[in-house]
């Protein structure tokens, strides 16, 4: 059951490689019931949500626990824009 006001995702991915640290048990031991996937590459995932119809709302969706490499929001925005270029034509 959704708390009002507290973000719940739908799914789960934890990158393989932060997959034993302390900070991600804590936060899996908070959403329990929420069903989870361990993957080797983030950049797959991302790609596959940005290719999505509505990117935002999938993303929203989805919590990805992966530690920093490089600028992943460059990363996305990159891929947001070709999506809207896309679209306009």
């Amino acid at each position: 059951m959704a708390i009002p006001g507290k973000y719940v995702p739908q799914e789960i991915y934890i990158d393989k490689e932060v997959a034993g640290l302390d900070f991600t048990k804590k936060i899996l031991n908070r959403l329990p019931n929420i069903p989870r996937t361990i993957i080797v590459d983030p950049t797959h995932l991302v790609n596959h949500i940005c290719s999505k119809p509505d990117p935002i709302s999938t993303g929203t969706r989805s919590l990805l626990l992966s530690k920093q490499k490089g600028n992943l929001l460059s990363h996305v925005l990159a891929h947001l824009i070709t999506l809207a270029v896309i679209i306009m034509f």
